[in-house]
């Protein structure tokens, strides 16, 4: 559509005919988001956004709302101060802002940054600039008050290219430039830098200027519009227009403009001057006709023509819009203003004479708009015969004269309520009035009624609207029962039945009527039958009757089909009765709506009202009047190309700066985290013109595949979305527009939180699979255990009873053992007096071990019994910790028995009480380093004795004491024993109905408490020996041999903690050796090293040191290295052998050892020391090779005579630098060489020094003295003498007895 005729229907028809405030442009002000009502300039980026300059910052108008940019005196993102006053483009996406009071600031949009300019010259900064404007090559042009500055691309600063006060300033179509100064227009040659005045305005007549698409020059000034063409560079007058005021606010310019039809606007004090295209006249528009009254006062400061050639207009009462769209309808003032007509109901055309049919009656309106009243009666529907009349129905039937509009009175009572006409292919018309169905035969006169009553298909009386189609068929409109299809009309004016068929609507039939109230009914040229009903429109085949539904879903915004026309391109047009009207195009089958914003009068249409003439216009009545529709207005309407984009996320609920994402054009995915996880999808279309008719619809990938119509709502909301990847589509539709995207995508992505990811996944699956696999693994090996257990019970059974055999058979040999020995004291003999009793004893605790045995079984099977006797148990337990003085003695362990009472009388089975405490006390001692403390408490409290057995020894761990008291557990670091003892003492407790409990701390000790009820029951009395006797051997016992025997025996260090295994040892081994005893390994390693005995017996089990850490500690030092050790220890299994010889062990013997073994062992080894010796001693021992002698010499050995062989030439070389060398005492060297040597430690070194010499003396031609000396003798008759004792020849003689 030319952008001419646009103007003259926005402007010169709403100054002519009056056109409704519905037309006139639409208007923004700060109640709707402007953030100041002055608008001093207007500009359009490239994205399609409107810019706009305030009093009160930048302005970006989207067509829906404003963003508003201010200053911040806090943020220096931001402009430079509020006024902004002009804005040019800079490039694609930026911006260049003239700020009053502020100066020049450079905006990036996608940035959102601001980059502020000065403008300074002579030290003078310009902050007021009147106008902006950047050429071809992009250079800026800045007119202040101070001149006119430049700005290249390449440049920092400003050039100032004119002095004096710049008012205006533009460039033509060629790109030069021109301004106005106080002196004249001025053209600035950018190549020379220099300015030529090409026009003079020293009078200062001329306000502003403005240059066209021709090249000429316009000035204006008061009253006065000056053209000036240019001719060889020479401009001249060509045309002077009379022009209306100019704008009269104070620091306002006067707006200019060409439009896209070449026409000049200017804005001024009262309205608006255009001057035409081939500037000859200037139309001018008062704002009083342009805008609402409530704009009273306003002045137009700004226009600007965006890109769909939209006009906007900058007022000091805000933003105006002229839309290409205002000049689709022309809704003329017919009737003429004055009429007052109501309801129009139907309309026809004769010979360019339009009738009105209203409740007034029927009038006749000619092309001079006069109007003639035709007939007074209210009239609800009229038909044009072909036979050239008109015929009209509604209180009464007429016919009316198409060139004399003279009326026929055909019925004036007969009819009551005719709504409409239908005339057959005889020429015969058809009604409806008063329940009956009438034709009317034309060429007779004569009305045939047909009673509907006695019709049984009709159910319902048609009183709407009549339709006959293309075959003959007759349609009626019911209230109550759809359509009903009249199939043989000719049949029934000749006396035949009707035959009716009924289209309704059924509840649940998709394919029936949409609603049973029919509104009218329209034959489309294709033959097609549409219906409007009260709920949707209905398009029916005429062949099959099948019924095709447009509901809201389909875009049908108002469902209530008032009338229904076609057009002469084949759509569709229906008014509703509260959202105008609306157009289906027949290709597309999309709606689209008209109403009062659009330049409808009224919204509002009345029943069955439309009509299209002979010229292909659309007539609709209204409650207000008639709408007049020119579809080819439509049809040749170039439809918009409007940008359609995301702009931003916005998390909700949070509003502020941070939670607002943009989304650039070219982002196609957006990602989120899980916390983030309800958040609005933004999007828009740049539509000026009735914006909120764009509707959307989205469907959301992954979520839904359904479409969702979102309204006019420009954005989509998203709650609590789960992890996971989705796709939004979204599409805008608008029958006015064509987006440049038609579907917009974006996808969308919220991470998942750590617990949802992959990796956990994988996590949980590894943990799943693991917990299966632990599952089965757990109940495997609880079978297992099961059958285990089981089998560990027919075992425990199996062992039981074995063990009771084996007790019992003890029980036998035991007895003769005991009295055997007891015959052999009753000889006399004090050596075989001690020899028996320490076989009677130890028979005793075998037997007591036997018992224990025994007796354990019979708690297992719940037999074991109690012997209760009445006594004092203090008493008694003194008698039993009496009996572990000795044994405390040897590693002197105090015991201590502290007792907070002096008797204490109770019943008590004494055996097992003996049994419980030897245990207690046993273990303590055993675990308790030399010269610690055992106690034994004892306390009573009511009922109830309290016995405490406590020590500070190595104590136990966390881990075991859960376990101490369980059937053959041992303590991990503790003296081993039989793993039943703490079990059975605690059996034991429980069967005195009593309670035990243990403390420990890891190196501070253990304590362990045993309650037992005081009970007064027993009738026995207890009877024991108030003095315990006991033999046990100490230390004090065993004797050394004597000092001679010292001397002459070799030393044999034994570290064993039992007693009676010491004293057996001394019996057999005292007459061949020197023993010296240690009953733990701590003391028995430190004597080792003190003595450096020739052999070593130790235990295996013992407290302190272990055997293994004895062997290991004395075979790791080179002093003790050398000595044999025999370790002898009641384990008999081959991992503890193994271990011990890999520790250097040179004999394992397992307890009971046989006698004669070990002295063999000892003899053997002593005997391989001695062997040892000799071979160290003979000097053709080191003849051999140094290989050879490595590898049997020993490491100590051989480190000494490499030493003293080093320092052998020097006489001062002794025993004290022997030792320093060797880093070892003189006490230590002397016992380790004695023991490998048989040498003192100056025989030791005599001797390496008397082999080397016999060497020298052989392998070379040196004599005696020069070899004396050699070897570190001073003396040489000394050295002869002991050559000569020492080898048994003298040294001169030493090479003859080669």
């Amino acid at each position: 559509m030319r952008f001419n005729t646009k103007i003259c229907i926005v402007l010169f028809m709403l100054s002519l005919c009056g056109i409704g405030a519905q037309n006139k442009p639409r208007v923004w002000d700060t109640r709707d988001g402007l953030s100041n009502n002055w608008i001093s300039d207007i500009s359009q980026d490239d994205k399609g956004y409107i810019w706009l300059a305030t009093q009160y910052g930048l302005n970006r108008f989207d067509g829906y709302t404003f963003e508003s940019i201010t200053h911040n005196p806090e943020d220096r993102n931001s402009p430079v101060a509020n006024w902004v006053k002009r804005i040019a483009k800079k490039s694609k996406n930026e911006l260049w802002l003239g700020v009053d009071y502020g100066g020049l600031d450079s905006y990036d949009i996608t940035k959102n940054e601001f980059d502020h300019l000065a403008i300074v010259h002579q030290n003078d900064t310009i902050t007021s600039i009147n106008k902006l404007l950047t050429d071809q090559n992009g250079s800026l042009y800045v007119a202040t008050d101070g001149g006119l500055f430049k700005k290249t691309n390449d440049t920092n600063g400003f050039e100032r290219v004119f002095g004096g006060k710049v008012i205006d300033l533009f460039k033509n179509i060629d790109g030069g430039i021109f301004f106005l100064s106080s002196s004249g227009i001025f053209a600035f040659n950018a190549q020379r830098g220099s300015c030529k005045k090409v026009i003079d305005n020293s009078e200062e007549r001329i306000n502003n200027i403005f240059i066209d698409s021709g090249n000429r020059i316009f000035g204006l000034e008061n009253g006065m519009l000056s053209i000036y063409s240019n001719s060889n560079g020479t401009y001249t007058i060509s045309r002077k227009l009379k022009l209306e005021p100019l704008v009269s606010l104070r620091f306002a310019d006067n707006p200019i403009i060409e439009d896209s039809e070449n026409r000049i606007w200017i804005g001024g004090e009262k309205g608006i001057s255009i001057v035409d295209k081939n500037r000859d006249a200037i139309e001018f528009h008062s704002y009083l006709n342009l805008f609402e009254k409530d704009l009273e006062g306003v002045q137009a400061l700004s226009f600007f023509e965006d890109v769909h050639k939209n006009i906007w207009i900058g007022t000091n009462k805000g933003l105006a819009l002229i839309s290409t769209f205002s000049n689709r309808f022309q809704s003329k003032n017919i009737p003429p203003i004055g009429t007052d007509l109501h309801d129009i109901r139907e309309f026809n055309q004769v010979n360019g004479t339009l009738l009105i049919a209203a409740n007034e009656g029927v009038f006749s309106v000619n092309e001079e708009k006069q109007v003639q009243s035709i007939l007074n009666k209210k009239i609800y529907g009229m038909h044009v015969s072909d036979s050239g009349h008109i015929y009209a129905i509604g209180n009464g039937f007429y016919e009316i004269d198409t060139t004399s509009f003279k009326v026929k009175v055909l019925s004036s009572s007969y009819f009551k309520g005719g709504w409409s006409i239908a005339e057959d292919a005889s020429g015969d018309l058809w009604m409806v009035s008063i329940g009956n169905l009438i034709c009317y035969r034309k060429d007779s006169g004569v009305f045939e009624t047909y009673d509907t009553k006695k019709m049984p298909k009709l159910n319902d009386i048609p009183i709407i609207d009549l339709l006959v189609d293309a075959n003959g068929r007759l349609w009626l409109c019911s209230l109550y029962s759809g359509v009903y299809v009249l199939q043989n009309p000719q049949e029934l004016k000749l006396g035949g039945e009707p035959q009716f068929s009924n289209i309704n609507y059924i509840s649940g039939n998709k394919k029936s009527l949409s609603h049973r109230l029919v509104t009218s009914l329209l034959e489309a040229s294709d033959g097609t039958i549409w219906v409007g009903t009260d709920a949707g429109l209905n398009a029916i085949n005429p062949l099959t009757f099948e019924v095709k539904r447009y509901l809201k879903k389909d875009g049908l915004k108002d469902e209530k089909i008032m009338a229904l026309t076609e057009d002469d391109f084949g759509n569709i047009w229906g008014s509703t009765v509260g959202n105008g009207i609306f157009q289906l195009d027949n290709k597309t089958e999309g709606f689209n709506f008209f109403g009062q914003e659009d330049g409808l009068n009224s919204s509002n249409f009345l029943l069955s009202s439309a009509y299209k003439n002979a010229k292909g216009l659309l007539f609709f009545g209204t409650d207000a009047g008639m709408e007049v529709v020119n579809p080819k207005l439509f049809k040749d309407f170039v439809k918009p190309k409007i940008d359609f984009f995301f702009t931003h996320a916005q998390l909700v609920p949070q509003a502020s700066e941070e939670t607002v994402r943009k989304i650039s054009p070219q982002q196609d995915e957006i990602i989120l985290d899980h916390e983030h996880n309800s958040f609005i999808i933004n999007y828009t279309t740049l539509n000026y013109h009735l914006a909120e008719k764009t509707k959307y619809q989205y469907r959301v990938g992954n979520l839904s595949d359904t479409w969702q119509n979102n309204g006019s709502e420009r954005g989509v909301t998203f709650n609590s979305l789960s992890p996971g990847e989705y796709e939004l589509e979204v599409v805008a539709m608008n029958p006015d527009l064509d987006f440049i995207t038609d579907r917009l995508r974006l996808k969308i992505t919220i991470t998942p939180p750590w617990w949802r990811t992959k990796l956990a996944y994988c996590c949980y699956f590894l943990f799943l699979l693991s917990i299966f696999f632990g599952v089965h693994k757990y109940l495997l090996r609880r079978n297992l255990d099961i059958a285990e257990k089981r089998r560990l019970q027919e075992l425990d059974v199996f062992k039981t009873t074995f063990f009771n055999n084996v007790a019992h058979e003890f029980k036998t040999p035991l007895a003769v053992i005991s009295g055997m020995a007891n015959n052999l004291r009753k000889k006399r003999n004090k050596e075989i007096d001690h020899s028996a009793k320490t076989i009677i004893r130890n028979s005793n605790e075998l037997n007591d071990l036997v018992n224990q045995i025994l007796d354990l079984s019979k708690l297992d099977v719940g037999k074991l019994n109690l012997t209760l006797a009445h006594g004092d148990i203090i008493v008694y337990l003194k008698y039993i910790l009496g009996s572990f003085g000795s044994l405390a003695a040897a590693k002197e362990i105090r015991l201590h028995f502290l007792s907070s009472v002096e008797t204490l009388f109770m019943d008590f089975d004494a055996q097992k009480i003996k049994f419980i405490f030897s245990n207690l006390l046993s273990n303590a001692i055993k675990n308790t380093p030399v010269k610690g403390d055992v106690y034994l408490q004892i306390s009573h409290r009511d009922l109830q004795a309290e016995f405490v057995v406590k020590d500070n020894g190595i104590g136990i761990s966390k881990e075991d004491l859960k376990l101490v008291f369980e059937r053959y557990h041992q303590v991990k670091g503790h003296m081993g024993g039989t793993g039943i003892g703490l079990s059975f003492t605690k059996e034991l407790v429980h069967l005195m109905n009593g309670t035990i409990s243990a403390k420990s701390t890891i190196g501070q000790g253990s304590s362990f408490k045993v309650i037992l009820p005081i009970v007064h029951k027993a009738t026995e009395q207890i009877l024991f020996d108030k003095e315990y006797q006991t033999i046990h051997l100490d230390r004090r016992e065993l004797r050394p041999n004597s000092s001679e025997m010292a001397i002459t025996l070799p030393i044999v260090q034994i570290i064993e903690d039992n007693l009676d295994i010491c004293s057996y040892l001394e019996s057999i081994l005292r007459n061949e050796y020197h023993l010296n005893f240690d009953h733990n390994g701590d003391s028995g390693v430190k004597n080792v090293f003190e003595t450096v005995p020739d052999l070593v017996i130790t235990d295996l089990m013992m407290p302190g040191k272990d055997g293994f850490e004895v062997c290991n500690e004395i075979k790791s030092n080179p002093i003790t290295d050398h000595i044999p050790i025999i370790m002898l220890t009641a384990k008999s299994d081959s991992e503890s052998k193994l271990e011990g010889l890999k520790l250097g062990a040179d004999a394992y013997l397992e307890k009971p050892f046989d006698e004669k073994e070990l002295t063999i062992r000892i003899a053997k080894l002593l005997e391989q020391r001695e062997i040892l010796r000799k071979k160290y001693r003979n000097p053709d021992f080191w003849k051999q090779n140094d290989s050879e002698v490595k590898k049997e010499t020993d490491a100590f050995i051989l480190k000494a005579r490499t030493i003293i062989e080093e320092n052998i030439g020097d006489s001062g070389f002794g025993i004290l630098e022997l030792c320093r060398a060797l880093g070892v005492s003189r006490s230590n060297l002397h016992r380790k060489l004695k023991a490998l040597t048989d040498l003192s430690t100056s025989a030791f070194i005599q001797m390496v020094k008397l082999q080397k010499a016999r060497q020298l003396l052989k392998t070379t031609e040196k004599n005696v003295s020069e070899v004396a000396y050699e070897v570190g003798y001073d003396d040489p008759a000394y050295f002869s003498r002991l050559f000569s004792k020492t080898f048994g020849y003298p040294p001169s003689e030493t090479r003859k007895n080669q």
